[in-house]
This record gives C-alpha cells, sequence and structure tokens, in this order.
C-alpha cells in the first residue's frame, strides 16, 4: 500500500503515482454529492437574494407612486397631466407584475426538485458501473428484445448495454422506496436500515407534491410518510401547502448526500468485496473533505457510517475513521465524547502519526509536540502538509508547543511557511480569474 492510497492530506503530485486514475464508482459518489453541494450553495445564495430583489422593487414602486402623487399635485399643464398619467400606467402594470411573481419560491421549488434529478442521475450511474465491472450480474436481466433491436446490434456488449440502460429505466419510474426495496431483493443486501431513511423518503414524497401537485398535501403523500413513521413537527392537513425554507432545505441536501454515500458505499463492497480498499480510500477522503470544510455534522455521520462498517481493508484506516470522528466531535464541543473514541484503541504500539493524533484529541499539548518532534519531517501519513491542512491541527495550531517542535522540525516558523502556501494560493486564484484572450475580445 503507498502513501497516496491513504494519506490523510490532499495529495501533493509526487505523491500520485501519474498512472493513477480515480475509480469510477468514486467518481460517481463524488459527482453526486458535489452536485448537491451546488444546489445547497445557490440556495443558500440566490434564493435570499430573489427576496432581496423582491424588496427593492417594491420599495422602488413605493417611491414611484410618492414622486406620481407629487407630480399630480403640483402639475399645472396638460403635458405635466399625460406625464402623470403615463408614469400612473408604468407603475400599476409594474406593481401589478410585482404582486403575481414569487421569483424566491420559484427558485427554491427548482433546486429543490433538483436535488432527486441529481439523485436519479447518482443511481444510474452507480448501477451501471457495478454492471460493469461485474459482468456476471447481466445474467440476471431478465428482458424481451424486438428482433430488429438484436439485428441493430454491433456486438453483445451493445445488447448488455440496451439490457442495463431498460433496467435502469424501469427502477428509475418507481417510487424510491419501491427502488431501494428492488435493490435489496436483487443484491441480497439491507439498503434501508439507518436513522435518515424516513427523512429521505418524507422529502422524495414532498418533491412528488412541488411536481405534481404545486405542492398541495395529497393523501398519498400524509399515507407515505405514516407507512415510514416518519415524525413531522407540524401535523400535515389534507389540502394546505407543504413548506419549505431553509431550515427544511439545507437539511434535505444533508440527507441526499448520506443516502448517496451510504447507498455507493454499501452496494460497492457488497458487489465488489475485493475492491474494499478503493472503497475506504474514498470514504476517508470524503469525510476529510467534510471536515476541511467545516460541516462537522455531515463528518459525523458518515464517520459512525464508515466505523459501523463491517469490513475495513486495514487496521490503519480503521484508526483514521476513529480520528477523523473525534476531529469532528471535538469541533462540536463533545470533547469527552472525542476523548471516549480514541482511548478505546491501543495506540502505544502505533506509528506516532497517529500517536501525534492521539495526544492532540486528548489535549495533551506535550506530548504531541514531542511525537511531533519524533515523526520529523514526514511519517507514514503526516507530512508538513498535514500540519497546515489537517484539521487535527486546527487548535493546536495556535499553542506554542505546535510553533516550537514545528521550528526544531522544518527549520522556519510555521507562519512563515503559512504565508508561503497563503501567497501560493493567491497566484493560483488569480490566474483561475485571469481573462482569456477570447474574454478581452
Amino acid at each position: 500500500m503507498t502513501d497516496a492510497t491513504i494519506n490523510i492530506t490532499d495529495e501533493t503530485p509526487e505523491d500520485i503515482n501519474s498512472n493513477t486514475e480515480e475509480h469510477p464508482i468514486a467518481v460517481a459518489i463524488n459527482h453526486g454529492v458535489h452536485k448537491v453541494l451546488d444546489i445547497q450553495q445557490c440556495a443558500e445564495q440566490f434564493i435570499p437574494a430573489a427576496w432581496e430583489y423582491h424588496n427593492r422593487k417594491a420599495d422602488e414602486l413605493d417611491k414611484l407612486f410618492n414622486e406620481i402623487d407629487n407630480i399630480i399635485e403640483l402639475a399645472k399643464t396638460q403635458q405635466e397631466e399625460v406625464q402623470a398619467a403615463s408614469l400612473i400606467s408604468k407603475a400599476v402594470m409594474e406593481a401589478n407584475r410585482l404582486s403575481t411573481s414569487d421569483l424566491a419560491e420559484t427558485l427554491e421549488k427548482s433546486l429543490y426538485i433538483n436535488l432527486f434529478s441529481i439523485f436519479d442521475k447518482f443511481t444510474g450511474d452507480l448501477i451501471t458501473e457495478l454492471f460493469n465491472r461485474k459482468n456476471d450480474l447481466y445474467k440476471n436481466i431478465q428482458r424481451e428484445f424486438k428482433l430488429s433491436e438484436l439485428i441493430d446490434a454491433n456486438s453483445i456488449d451493445e445488447v448488455k448495454k440496451l439490457a442495463l440502460e431498460k433496467e435502469i429505466e424501469t427502477l428509475k419510474r418507481k417510487s424510491y422506496s419501491e427502488q431501494f426495496k428492488d435493490l435489496e431483493n436483487r443484491f441480497g443486501v439491507s439498503l434501508t436500515k439507518f436513522k435518515s431513511w424516513p427523512n429521505f423518503v418524507e422529502a422524495a414524497q414532498k418533491r412528488n407534491l412541488l411536481v405534481h401537485c404545486d405542492g398541495i398535501i395529497s393523501e398519498q403523500y400524509i399515507k407515505a410518510c405514516q407507512a415510514i413513521e416518519y415524525k413531522h413537527k407540524k401535523t400535515p392537513v389534507l389540502g394546505e401547502k407543504v413548506e419549505l425554507g431553509p431550515n427544511i432545505f439545507i437539511p434535505t441536501t444533508w440527507t441526499i448526500i448520506e443516502v448517496i454515500t451510504m447507498l455507493g458505499q454499501t452496494l460497492w463492497r457488497r458487489l465488489l468485496p475485493d475492491e474494499i480498499e478503493d472503497a475506504d480510500n474514498h470514504l476517508h477522503r470524503l469525510i476529510y473533505d467534510f471536515l476541511e470544510m467545516e460541516k462537522w455534522d455531515e463528518a459525523i455521520k458518515l464517520s459512525k457510517f464508515a466505523i459501523g462498517l463491517p469490513k475495513h481493508s486495514s487496521d490503519q484506516i480503521s484508526k483514521i475513521n476513529s480520528i477523523n470522528y473525534a476531529i469532528a466531535l471535538n469541533q462540536i464541543n463533545q470533547t469527552d465524547a472525542a476523548k471516549n473514541v480514541v482511548n478505546k484503541i491501543d495506540w502505544p504500539s502505533s506509528i506516532y502519526d497517529f500517536r501525534i493524533a492521539h495526544a492532540v484529541i486528548n489535549n495533551d499539548k506535550n506530548a504531541a509536540k514531542n511525537f511531533m518532534i519524533r515523526l520529523g519531517k514526514r511519517g507514514e501519513l503526516i507530512n508538513e502538509e498535514a500540519y497546515h491542512t489537517w484539521p487535527l491541527f486546527k487548535d493546536f495550531r495556535t499553542s506554542k508547543e505546535f510553533m516550537d517542535a514545528y521550528l526544531e522540525i522544518y527549520g522556519y516558523p510555521y507562519i512563515s511557511k503559512a504565508s508561503e502556501l497563503s501567497e501560493i494560493s493567491k497566484v493560483e486564484l488569480q490566474e483561475q480569474h485571469m481573462p482569456t484572450t477570447e474574454t478581452k475580445r
């Protein structure tokens, strides 16, 4: 196993073999996760902007009506009266349009519906990659074909592709509850025994209301929620409109991210057990990303999922999962819980990289300093970049113990290297936004 496969930090070019390609199932999961994050960011930035636009237009119209009143009051000629009448017509038209428009609600509804389009795309990509990597799965597809379809196919691979496309299309026509049941039966694995499952089903039912009923609560929605024992904060009333808003929208994005990750990981491990190391490394990398983004709650959920998996590729990845879980717990002030997670593990026999982490989580700064010095410039997992980026060191970086150890190890102050990295990031950002020749034209 190379350092690059399980490095706890962002991988640098020299750490990565030039022939290494990201696993296609990892790509499918990451694509789905980051598309949902895009939706989340759009909602957080542009829905409030739509409200601001609406309020600004209302203020502008109010000001215009006041100006019209003044013009009418001071009008002395027919021309001034005509001018006032023209302004009145324009103001009334704009006011009528504004009163019947709801840009924020339209945007929110569209973004919410798109969350499930992303999920549908993900399930199709996931199933396709699973079948491509395990050809025996095609033998279980039972499909009827027109003779013309077989004649037009240039190879057996085209027939297999057509069969799988039809299989996925049939699956997507079903409700999400039915889809997951089909996948459970097909692959012999439980997929719905997790805490967020009722939240996911309710969110999907809400999506159906928005698409087909303009958000009006139906009997089908109520029955579907009752069937999964979903606990509403407010009892839904037949005929009323479902609520969205940030307190519902944003948690839904996290639920979908969780389901994408767990569904992808569970089927990957179930159907391709020889690829467990790839699956482990992908999950660890995803959790690390959420730690970097300071999305502590999501890192906690995925860490608990990772720790609870029945099998890991190595003791090393198992320990990394526990450390990352403890990091997230520490950041939401659950320090005792964080210590309990790591103190269950036998660290004295571990490499210095892990012993540093154990000391930092237990807030033993002197021990962490000593282990840093013993580790030197680069360990099996920790390198200089880790001290700048790994969230483990987020608070420890500001301590005298850390500063002293860093200086002794690398021969220059931490802050000087941090400033250098900051300048590099600044230059890279400027280059990304530098206008191209086409833009200049």
